[in-house]
């Protein structure tokens, strides 16, 4: 049985039923995913019999969405309801840790970040304040990003998420862009973490975070950069919609999102223009370690194909992998290390650390998002003078995942 005492209560559980039919009843906490067995014994004490029984009443993050709170596309209320489903930005989706930001992570909104939508499976509360944390910042490193202003308010809308989860939805006021960041004001010219805490109300295994940015007047025509400049007035300027012909909500050059494209979208980048110094940054977060394993299976679908991971920065785990169809490089964050991964005859798998020092190992979980991780068994560590460790495993049909490890202690051997 579970060692997990708030799961399981002391006293006799309570069965109900007759004949072959039973009903066990006990009571459970929000947010423990457990599998236990229970040993059910007849009144006479002579018969018994026992069953799996699997508890998982962790709730899930399904879907993070930024909208265009207070615009055409909500009837230009600024209060959370119904209609701000209307306001999601199709186009954008939230930048998970371990990814480097592109246009589909930030928003050109000239009011700022002032709606995200949070889809949660099997949410057992009502989140407040208390509930999450937000940060703001523009480099690399939100580990020492500033705090950002709370919302205005939280709203949750049960049921109403995808595939019937409850969508909660953040507001904050409108941003003034005046460069002073006002109490619940929404960001402007930088990004936001949201981190959405692991607590009774939201039900969470562990903590889910991610980062959504914005730069008013930006049309995303660069690649490398998110500078505002001419060009994006110029666009503006050459890609008019009128009231006849109004815009898409993902029209890039509609910059106050009132379905038009007319001078009030010229003026924009023109009044807010940046510079190489003070453009938002396309944020590089493959450093940042992953908390939980969903946000990590959800920023690369494919894993399970073959596509490498670097889950963090440590030393200690360098990367996480899927069973490569072939072969595979990454480039590790931490100097010059790097990992190849290749699948040989279909049977095996060499894993090369190069410009690794210590003693590496690796283990292998059938799960990312309830993982247990294990040593394997026949996996051979070779090291040869140019700091180079292969690691080479057979019979891999059976493993899935598989992340290459140093220094581990005893327990986990």
């Amino acid at each position: 049985m579970s060692n997990n005492t708030s799961l399981i209560p002391k006293e006799t559980l309570s069965i109900t039923g007759t004949g072959a039919e039973r009903t066990i009843s006990f009571s459970v906490t929000p947010g423990v995913s457990e599998i236990g067995k229970v040993n059910i014994i007849a009144n006479d004490g002579t018969v018994s019999t026992s069953a799996n029984l699997v508890i998982d009443l962790t709730a899930s993050v399904t879907g993070t969405y930024v909208f265009y709170n207070n615009s055409a596309y909500d009837g230009e209320n600024p209060v959370a309801n119904s209609l701000d489903d209307n306001a999601i930005a199709p186009d954008k989706q939230a930048l998970l840790p371990g990814n480097v930001a592109l246009f589909t992570n930030y928003t050109s909104h000239s009011r700022g970040l002032n709606g995200i939508l949070i889809d949660i499976a099997d949410l057992p509360g009502i989140p407040s304040q208390n509930d999450f944390s937000f940060k703001t910042g523009n480099n690399n490193n939100p580990e020492n990003w500033s705090v950002a202003p709370s919302p205005v308010s939280i709203t949750v809308r049960s049921g109403e998420g995808v595939n019937g989860s409850d969508r909660v939805c953040l507001i904050w006021n409108d941003a003034t862009l005046d460069g002073n960041l006002g109490d619940n004001e929404a960001i402007s010219k930088a990004w936001i973490e949201v981190t959405v805490k692991a607590t009774i109300n939201t039900g969470l295994a562990s903590d889910y975070t991610f980062y959504f940015g914005n730069a008013p007047g930006e049309s995303g025509n660069s690649n490398t950069d998110a500078r505002v400049d001419l060009t994006d007035q110029i666009g503006a300027r050459n890609n008019p919609h009128t009231f006849q012909n109004p815009s898409s909500i993902s029209d890039v050059y509609d910059y106050n999102r009132n379905a038009r494209v007319d001078l009030g979208d010229e003026v924009i980048p023109r009044n807010h223009g940046t510079t190489f110094l003070t453009a938002l940054r396309l944020i590089d977060l493959s450093g940042v370690e992953v908390n939980n394993f969903q946000s990590l299976k959800e920023r690369n679908q494919s894993v399970e194909n073959g596509h490498a991971i670097r889950s963090n920065n440590n030393d200690d785990e360098v990367a996480l992998v899927g069973n490569p169809v072939d072969s595979m490089h990454l480039n590790m964050g931490n100097a010059n290390t790097h990992i190849r991964i290749q699948r040989i005859d279909g049977e095996a798998i060499i894993i090369s650390l190069h410009n690794a020092e210590g003693d590496w190992f690796l283990q292998s979980s059938q799960s990312l998002l309830e993982p247990n991780w294990l040593l394997v068994d026949d996996s051979v560590t070779v090291k040869n003078d140019e700091q180079q460790f292969q690691i080479r495993i057979n019979n891999t049909q059976s493993l899935i995942y598989f992340r290459a490890v140093r220094h581990l202690d005893d327990s986990d051997k």
